[in-house]
């Protein structure tokens, strides 16, 4: 009984200093975990920064950029006139594309018609098949249809709201598994700190988007400088993608340079041990199923 007891004893002793370790700065900055939830963060602003970055170029798209004319030519009709100094110029607005307002408004709205239904099934997806291979795959997706967009725009801009329908189909089913491996990730007293800050690099993504691919587009002194954006954001997301395959595993279980006092830690203090039995989901007691079932 007393060896018994001992060892019980030098095991809650263990689990005390592990968590005390764990919990510290070190033990933290040093961790598995949080390499895993910075690539998130990192993984996360690059698809916002891809999301916005056809909302931010189409400027360029359309109207062009300014070219000054010392001509005084009166026959364009596009021309504006400028002060600079004592002398007048004219600037020529060169336009890749002619779209229509209504036609822009279709552009950049297509993505939420995917994005819209595929929340749901890209959370069951995480489920079956893992949350690092539909992160990783799904950005690298995105990433891939971002730098085909210049060339299905020459194609046509209805080829062009095809495939910004299929990027919002690839987010939607994308961002739930963020969440999947925070739940398997995460400890119970880390797992908002976890779950907030990789979200929350979505919001850095979109604030560092709009002056980086405004002075993308404005780098090169040609109609079509605008295809940087693109190409730049683009390379970004393959780049993650390759850290983030390298780096990140489903569980700690699996990961194979994870130490082992980090992965008894999360072991620990999750649920990933937790029963996989699916049981039924109530859909006429869910909000407004509940409503339609009365009538």
């Amino acid at each position: 009984m007393n060896g018994g007891n001992s060892s019980n004893t030098d095991l809650w002793n263990r689990k005390i200093v592990n968590y005390n370790y764990h919990q510290s700065l070190r033990g933290k900055f040093f961790s598995t975990r949080y390499k895993i939830a910075l690539l998130g963060f990192l993984g996360i602003g690059t698809l916002f920064a891809m999301r916005v970055t056809m909302s931010i170029a189409i400027v360029a798209m359309v109207t062009g950029q300014d070219t000054y004319d010392n001509s005084f030519n009166d026959n364009c009709p596009v021309s504006h006139s400028y002060s600079k100094g004592n002398s007048t110029e004219k600037a020529r607005h060169v336009a890749t594309f002619d779209w229509s307002t209504t036609t822009q408004a279709y552009i950049l709205s297509a993505p939420s018609i995917g994005y819209m239904f595929t929340q749901i099934p890209g959370a069951y997806l995480s489920s079956i098949c893992g949350g690092r291979i539909v992160l990783g795959l799904g950005i690298l997706i995105r990433a891939i249809l971002l730098l085909l967009n210049p060339v299905i725009a020459f194609l046509g801009y209805k080829w062009l709201i095809v495939i910004r329908v299929m990027e919002g189909i690839i987010e939607g089913l994308t961002l739930p598994a963020f969440s999947h491996l925070t739940a398997r990730w995460a400890p119970e007293m880390e797992r908002s700190f976890f779950s907030g800050f990789g979200f929350s690099g979505g919001f850095l993504g979109i604030t560092l988007s709009y002056p980086v691919i405004g002075l993308l587009c404005s780098a090169v002194d040609s109609k079509s400088s605008w295809v940087l954006a693109f190409a730049v954001n683009g390379a970004i997301g393959i780049v993650w993608v390759v850290f983030w395959m390298y780096i990140a595993y489903d569980t700690p279980d699996k990961h194979p340079r994870i130490s082992n006092s980090e992965r008894e830690f999360i072991n620990d203090h999750t649920q990933v041990g937790m029963s996989r039995n699916r049981y039924p989901i109530p859909w006429k007691k869910l909000g407004i199923f509940s409503l339609l079932h009365k009538f």
